[in-house]
């Protein structure tokens, strides 16, 4: 099971498979394929509540080892005297991998091996009685992905040739982040490495580190109302970009990353929230500490606010989609010539 889910909603729902499968091609190269299969190919039905009375009494509490299988299937469609000679059969049910054969437009035979993994196959929807809601699996953190590769292409740098702009969007930031594509390893300091390389300056990158700035972009447990007392007395996050601090460095805002912030949001005249996590509740962390630890770089942790978050259905404001995009969009536009003023 990846990362930390409120499993209890993943039951009863039309899940399909996302992911990548290792495919080898007729010169007997391996090549990489994404895989999206478009309808749903199983689920995880609840025991009825006649026969869930002891299970039930004390809270639904499932076993994931058991109680989590998916159901893909009962009867076999193939035909069973034919062979495919492929190392996955035994792994995986010999419907299921015709089925992503099918879909990538390859033998059964040639997947080598798959990284795939259940997702929901719901549509995103608005909703609200004024359209004020998205009800969508995945909003943490495929929210912060999409507008900030919006504002990333959409920005204007012509004023400042001299700055270097991008995003990095890391793997398995659920699970630790330590792997060779997570916000742990060593590829962020590569990258930057041969970006910043100069034949005159030996000490270009660490000098590029100290007149730079990062954001950490994750999203916020917004206002529940039905559970106001599990937020901090003073925090209160509802609509707007949210400015995450944490005194346990859960959170890597400082007080100049954090004006550097507001300065951006001011600019584009963009509402702004803070937010601390409640001193008696536990608090997750993001990757912003890692890779300021990692870097030496200057991070501050944003994002806007969102209900359900790791639910297989989580909701936040439609508005925060535009507010985020357009605070990107300030920071790549505006962020160079606010840090030269900062001495």
């Amino acid at each position: 099971m990846y990362g930390g889910g409120l499993w209890h909603t993943w039951f009863d729902r039309e899940l399909t498979l996302s992911g990548l499968a290792i495919i080898r091609t007729p010169s007997g190269q391996m090549e990489k394929k994404l895989v999206t299969l478009d309808r749903p190919v199983g689920s995880i039905p609840n025991l009825c509540v006649h026969l869930g009375v002891d299970e039930l009494k004390d809270g639904f509490k499932p076993r994931k080892e058991d109680h989590m299988n998916m159901i893909l299937g009962r009867s076999k469609t193939s035909d069973p005297k034919k062979e495919y000679p492929t190392s996955l059969i035994g792994k995986h049910p010999q419907e299921l991998l015709l089925l992503i054969a099918q879909h990538l437009n390859v033998q059964a035979a040639d997947i080598v091996d798959l990284d795939l993994c259940f997702s929901t196959y719901q549509n995103a929807n608005v909703g609200g009685i004024n359209d004020e809601y998205i009800y969508s699996g995945r909003l943490d953190n495929l929210t912060t992905c999409y507008t900030a590769l919006k504002a990333l292409t959409s920005a204007d740098f012509s004023a400042n040739k001299t700055a270097c702009s991008g995003i990095i969007l890391y793997d398995h930031e659920e699970v630790g982040n330590t792997s060779s594509t997570g916000a742990c390893s060593a590829i962020t300091e590569m990258a930057l490495r041969r970006i910043s390389k100069s034949s005159e300056n030996i000490f270009a990158y660490e000098q590029s580190m100290s007149q730079s700035f990062l954001l950490s972009c994750d999203m916020a447990h917004g206002l529940h109302p039905n559970y106001a007392e599990k937020h901090a007395t003073n925090f209160k996050p509802n609509l707007g970009d949210a400015l995450k601090y944490s005194v346990m460095q859960n959170f890597s805002s400082t007080a100049l990353g954090s004006t550097l912030v507001r300065q951006i949001c001011e600019s584009a005249d963009l509402p702004l929230v803070e937010m601390s996590a409640h001193q008696d509740q536990r608090c997750g962390q993001t990757l912003g500490p890692k890779v300021s630890a990692n870097l030496g770089i200057l991070v501050a942790d944003i994002g806007v606010s969102q209900l359900a978050m790791h639910s297989c259905r989580e909701m936040m404001a439609a508005k925060d989609v535009l507010h985020l995009s357009t605070f990107f969009l300030s920071y790549f536009n505006n962020f160079a010539a606010l840090l030269r003023k900062h001495k």
